[in-house]
């Protein structure tokens, strides 16, 4: 009896000394202490992030949670100006801070008395599990920007680790750090990185692959204080907050690559068989400039680039509606995959910048009198 009192009394003095991690540091010095105890001393004090309110990337939706006769659940408002609509219902206790992907919305829920993640699909409106035994304190679900992946916390041993699982896939995911205590408050870009924040390394942001491989620190701020890191769609911009050197907390962006505005000009010439199209894709900060065409796999294509763009195009004798866009100054060669396509890739620094002009040129002995034919040209800017 008079140790239940004194690991209560402990309890009720983290409230007097409370700041955002000052549970997690208590719970981490004597194991014992029921954080979810603590967590309920502090809420009447203490209400953050009531509303907590996330748009779609798209921007079509903002879902929200909001009190229902003293508990919180889900709302989803049609944007510009639809209605309220709630997607949960006698949620139980605890926050749901939900998040907007592109296919639902992902919220915490009680199982058991622990917070479980659980999807609602926008599309017919159904709600599914996703996770089980997450362990105690909040999960703290977010989408990756293609809305197949969730990342997550979960304490497991006393530590409170980054996981991340596949939306489509059943319960529970992937162990994605190691070693660590409190909470992580994970971001994920849809090209498999993790942003959090590490309580033992004051909290700063660290970014690493879902195989736990290549760990980078994204800041050094050495200070208190909740990150909340966000990271962009391919990872190009790390965006959290901090205290500043003069004292109030401010938002901080750290940008690992250039964005790149691409802009089509003159025509495609003809081939033999088919048509062209130019592509880009990013997968991080490696940019993929491509040519989709109908010919078969291992036909020769030469990437061609310059500083100059000629507009409209000069001829190119003896094969009618063929165009140069550029003066190239530098070709490569890169042979068409089993799609049709030809690819090359660049990396991406965020010192880049500066316009180049490029275009492809296959060689296709049944096209015309040369066996050229060549793309339209694409301006580049960094």
């Amino acid at each position: 009896m008079s140790t239940t009192m004194s690991k209560k009394g402990e309890e009720k003095k983290a409230v007097a000394a409370y700041t955002d991690v000052a549970v997690e540091k208590m719970v981490e010095t004597d194991s014992s202490l029921d954080v979810d105890l603590l967590k309920a001393i502090i809420k009447p004090k203490r209400q953050i992030l009531v509303e907590v309110p996330v748009r779609r990337d798209d921007g079509t939706y903002v879902t929200y949670q909001a009190p229902v006769s003293g508990r919180f659940e889900v709302f989803t408002v049609q944007l510009p100006s639809g209605t309220p609509s709630a997607i949960s219902s006698n949620s139980g206790a605890g926050r749901r801070f939900p998040h907007a992907g592109p296919n639902g919305v992902v919220y915490q829920k009680p199982v058991a008395g622990k917070q479980e993640l659980f999807v609602y699909a926008i599309a017919g409106g159904s709600t599914s599990q996703l996770t089980t035994g997450s362990g105690s304190g909040d999960r703290m679900g977010r989408w990756a920007h293609d809305g197949l992946q969730v990342s997550y916390e979960v304490r497991a041993g006393g530590l409170k680790e980054v996981w991340v699982a596949t939306a489509s896939a059943g319960l529970n995911g992937t162990l994605i750090t190691t070693g660590d205590r409190g909470n992580r408050l994970p971001g994920m870009s849809q090209d498999g990185e993790v942003v959090y924040q590490d309580l033992a390394g004051n909290l700063e942001v660290f970014r690493i692959d879902q195989q736990g491989q290549n760990l980078t620190p994204m800041s050094n701020t050495s200070l208190g204080g909740l990150r909340r890191p966000s990271i962009d769609r391919h990872g190009h911009v790390v965006v959290f907050q901090a205290p500043s050197a003069a004292g109030p907390v401010e938002v901080f962006s750290t940008e690992l690559c250039q964005e790149a505005a691409f802009r089509a000009y003159g025509q495609h010439g003809t081939p033999s068989t088919g048509s062209l199209q130019s592509f880009q894709q990013w997968f991080r900060c490696d940019l993929t400039l491509g040519l989709d065409s109908a010919l078969s796999a291992g036909t020769t294509a030469i990437f061609l680039l310059g500083d100059n763009q000629l507009l409209p195009g000069q001829p190119f004798l003896g094969a009618p509606g063929n165009f140069l866009y550029t003066t190239p100054l530098l070709a490569a060669t890169a042979p068409l995959d089993a799609n049709g396509d030809a690819r090359l890739t660049i990396s991406v620094s965020a010192l880049l910048s500066g316009v180049v002009y490029y275009q492809w040129a296959l060689l296709d002995a049944a096209a015309n009198g040369p066996g050229i034919v060549l793309s339209e040209g694409v301006e580049l800017g960094f």
